[in-house]
């Protein structure tokens, strides 16, 4: 079949992943995720449908997001990026730490949702492996990971 579907991505739909391989069983070919405009904290405009921004256009999926893989010198980087809200320079260290959010501990907070382990164990997982993990981000310009792999896995002294 040559159809696709598309779906507005919200944090209360049905995951992405989930979706496309129900739609595969079904003989579609494609899962088209539509772009959004990024909201902005001030709304000065009011809103083209009057009233308030609908709840759905807070809660969409940021489809802006890579996934990089690249040879380097003597191995390879995996990056992963953004251009959400970011991380304060300030906060990246402490992010590393177990059970931290990029946002800090606020019940509000969107980095609240999670266990804030994922980074935790990609660096560990990581220096495992004989690599590390490199963090980039600026409030407002989204956040950038990078791990970098050697092609060999380095003898450990016995």
């Amino acid at each position: 079949m040559d159809f696709g579907a598309s779906m507005f991505m919200t944090d209360y739909c049905i995951p992405a992943a989930e979706l496309g391989r129900a739609l595969e069983e079904r003989g579609f070919e494609s899962l088209w995720n539509p772009e959004h405009s990024h909201i902005p904290l001030s709304r000065k405009t009011p809103f083209p449908g009057g009233g308030d921004v609908p709840k759905m256009y807070y809660d969409a999926m940021d489809p802006f997001i890579t996934l990089t893989a690249a040879a380097t010198e003597g191995g390879i980087a995996v990056t992963v990026e953004d251009d959400g809200i970011g991380v304060p320079q300030e906060d990246l260290a402490r992010i590393l730490e177990p059970f931290e959010h990029g946002g800090g501990r606020s019940e509000g907070s969107e980095h609240a949702k999670g266990a804030g382990l994922g980074l935790t164990l990609v660096k560990a997982f990581a220096e495992l492996h004989g690599g590390w993990l490199e963090l980039d981000s600026k409030l407002g310009e989204g956040f950038k990971a990078t791990v970098i792999l050697p092609a060999a896995v380095p003898a450990t002294a016995s």
